[in-house]
């Protein structure tokens, strides 16, 4: 009888620790970024902080395969207060690990680069094997950009890149 005792008070004790971890995300929960832009706007003096992302395949069958883009921007006085604000607005868990490029805009450049990078390398998430390019006119432009050959915009700079 003890030994049942026992026995039954262990299983109990190890229905509690089984479970997931409070710290997993579901795939629908985040957003993979795959570009990043930063601009500024010289008539506000704001910074406009702007990211290409790849949503995961949802559950539906019908749309497996199929990749779904989001552009979105948001403006904050300092770089760090855009990126704040964008990850509000966003509502999801925004993942930088496949950041490709860093796109500063041409007034961005011109105001701050040293800010920009400084920002770039201090932030954790933010590899540094990402590109850093600086672009003509802004970076939203670039990022919102639809490619004509139905590629992925990110995919479509790195071939830029590379020739």
């Amino acid at each position: 009888m003890k030994n049942v005792k026992w026995f039954l008070a262990m299983c109990s004790i190890l229905s509690l620790l089984v479970g997931c971890s409070p710290d997993i995300k579901e795939i629908s929960d985040i957003d993979l970024v795959m570009a990043t832009g930063i601009d500024y706007d010289k008539e506000s003096n704001k910074y406009v902080f702007t990211i290409y992302c790849v949503l995961p395949a949802s559950t539906s069958t019908e749309k497996t395969g199929k990749l779904t883009e989001l552009v979105d921007s948001a403006v904050g006085d300092s770089i760090v207060d855009a990126a704040r604000n964008l990850r509000n607005r966003v509502g999801k868990s925004l993942v930088w690990q496949h950041n490709k490029f860093f796109i500063v805009g041409e007034a961005a450049a011109r105001h701050s680069l040293y800010d920009v990078v400084d920002f770039l390398t201090r932030n954790r998430q933010i590899r540094i094997t990402g590109q850093l390019l600086v672009s003509e006119g802004k970076a939203e432009d670039l990022l919102k950009r639809k490619s004509n050959i139905s590629e992925l915009t990110s995919n479509v700079l790195l071939g830029i890149v590379r020739k």
